[in-house]
């Protein structure tokens, strides 16, 4: 009669661990890079978003409206003051853009451009350049203001 065993040795199991374990400590930096670019980049597209909606709520409503950069706590959005708060992301050297009801920015920002930077990684930066006639251009990555 035959001994016919089945299944792994708790030797094959522990390599097969150990290996596993390597190529994970291996990914997880790399992913975690990955996770905290993704959540830059969105809070990016929301300026983005939020001063096209105030630029479109300037036309509509014949008023002037301002985005703001910075919020407390007892800011809240209206018709004429949009507030931009972000967990990863912070704009500097611009405190407000403001659209008169043409659309267009009544004063320009520094060089036409907003710097966008993490709070945490100064490897990640973007630019969103601002014309007069209050047109956005997608954001640049990496580039200077």
């Amino acid at each position: 009669m035959k001994n016919i065993r089945r299944g792994f040795t708790l030797i094959e199991l522990m390599v097969c661990i150990g290996i596993l374990a390597i190529v994970t400590s291996i990914a997880a930096p790399s992913f975690s890079q990955q996770i905290k670019n993704h959540k830059f980049n969105n809070e990016t597209r929301d300026v983005l978003t939020l001063m096209g909606e105030a630029r479109a709520q300037a036309i509509s409503l014949k008023k002037d409206v301002k985005v703001h950069f910075s919020k407390k706590l007892t800011d809240q959005n209206n018709a004429t003051n949009f507030y931009w708060s972000a967990q990863n992301a912070q704009i500097t050297h611009v405190d407000h853009i403001e659209f008169d009801m043409l659309g267009q920015i009544k004063q320009r920002p520094p060089n036409g451009c907003i710097a966008i930077t993490h709070k945490s990684d100064t490897r990640f930066s973007q630019v969103l350049t601002v014309n007069v006639l209050g047109s956005l251009n997608a954001a640049q990555e990496n580039a200077t203001c």
